[in-house]
């Protein structure tokens, strides 16, 4: 609190000689910092998600096909994964994956995921699609990667199932 009063101290100083009373300059500082922190925000998360959008190739012109859409989420949740220290990372073919996405390893653990690229929440069914797979890859941990978050029902079934989730991926 005394940097803030001291830092309207020193503008005060400085924008009086200008022309205004201590009590305007002080408003204005004050209207300018309310308004101006809460826009930076916004526009650094504007930019944030233009770069991962056009790190992986998706700001394309015209109609997107949805599941090569999906493969390239899949394919950037992989290397994300690598990066947290998975090992045998390797994404399931496009049909008959048997619910999962990818499927790796991590301190002898095998684990299974299910990658959602949604704009909205993301709903239970992804959940139970990588419960589903665990036991046809032998696996012992399941995880749900997604760019947006899951819907209440979803949370609570990862929670019962203790299925992993990773929310919100965005700039990795």
């Amino acid at each position: 609190m005394v940097r803030v009063m001291a830092g309207l101290a020193i503008l005060t100083a400085i924008l009086v000689p200008l022309g205004l009373s201590p009590l305007e300059t002080r408003v204005k500082i004050i209207t300018m910092v309310l308004i101006g922190i809460p826009g930076l925000a916004y526009i650094y998360d504007m930019w944030r998600n233009r770069k991962l959008k056009t790190k992986v190739g998706w700001l394309s012109e015209g109609k997107r096909d949805s599941r090569a859409y999906g493969y390239k989420f899949e394919e950037v949740c992989a290397k994300y994964l690598r990066k947290q220290g998975f090992r045998n990372v390797v994404v399931t073919p496009a049909s008959g994956d048997f619910g999962a996405d990818i499927t790796a390893e991590k301190n002898g653990e095998k684990w299974v995921f299910q990658c959602k690229y949604y704009s909205k929440p993301v709903p239970n069914d992804a959940v139970q699609e990588v419960i589903g797979s665990k036991k046809h890859y032998g696996a012992t941990r399941a995880g749900v990667l997604t760019n947006s978050k899951l819907s209440k029902g979803a949370r609570i079934l990862a929670f019962e199932n203790q299925v992993k989730i990773w929310e919100c991926l965005r700039d990795w």
